[in-house]
């Protein structure tokens, strides 16, 4: 008898070492109940919570829906156990990180505003159902995004522009209370953003961004737009987010038709 517990003892062992034991396998369903525990019958409702339940060699099978939702696996994968995702044999899988927009109201001057909660600052990103919409700025970017993304339009500095002040006679008088500059006005790969302090037609105010080396410096010749201020939105398919207040604005080709399909991250 005691030959036979050691055997059996011993065999256990091995089988968990091997991580046969530990695999497990973890479905995921949208529009499952919320206390799902992960299995076929009682599926999770999300698949970050099957990635917070996998340990390395798990897989988790993920079936039809759309998934709005940021992943964070709570532990990594190895080289010979990987934490595999997929989706279930011949349904179709969406993992989305943007929140649907849907409460949209207008907000005058061709703009519709929503209440949404957008946590991820220079990140933020708003959609309208397949269109990518670009930021609010100055001037306008002149192409759809994505097509042309890094080649739109810009402004350029002229005489008189320094480390700390940008003069440009197209520059409008707008409120650019609380908006932020892209300049380019070295090397290409030399691109960084800064913030104004102040402004008035022809003139930005800004804080000195220059590095001992000179790359991040204002000149004449250098190009910049300016973005992050709700008076840039002027045109359709722009947005800008109040972060103050939670609201994000649209522009719409009149005061009538409501975006649809928005979706933002």
């Amino acid at each position: 008898m005691l030959l036979v517990r050691l055997f059996l003892c011993a065999v256990a062992v091995l089988y968990v070492v091997s991580g046969v034991a530990a695999a497990r396998e973890y479905h995921v369903q949208a529009g499952a109940a919320a206390d799902g525990d992960g299995s076929p019958s009682r599926p999770f409702e999300t698949v970050q919570a099957a990635a917070a339940a996998m340990k390395p060699g798990d897989v988790c099978i993920i079936h039809a829906g759309v998934y709005r939702e940021t992943i964070r696996p709570a532990n990594s994968g190895t080289a010979d156990q990987p934490l595999v995702f997929r989706a279930t044999d011949g349904e179709d899988v969406v993992i989305n990180g943007c929140e649907r927009v849907d409460d949209w109201r207008p907000a005058g001057d061709k703009m519709f505003r929503a209440a949404v909660k957008l946590s991820l600052d220079d990140g933020n990103q708003v959609f309208s159902g397949r269109q990518m919409l670009l930021e609010a700025r100055w001037p306008n970017a002149g192409v759809p995004a994505p097509r042309d993304l890094l080649e739109y339009k810009w402004a350029t500095m002229a005489d008189g522009t320094t480390p700390t002040k940008i003069v440009d006679p197209q520059l409008p008088s707008l409120d650019l209370a609380g908006a932020q500059v892209w300049v380019s006005s070295h090397k290409r790969w030399y691109c960084w953003t800064g913030e104004v302090l102040a402004s008035q037609a022809g003139e930005l105010q800004i804080k000195d961004n220059s590095d001992s080396k000179g790359n991040h410096i204002c000149k004449p010749g250098g190009r910049y737009y300016v973005f992050g201020a709700k008076s840039l939105l002027d045109s359709p398919n722009e947005w800008y987010y109040d972060a103050t207040a939670g609201e994000l604005f649209v522009g719409g080709a009149d005061d009538q038709t409501l975006p649809q399909g928005g979706c933002a991250a």
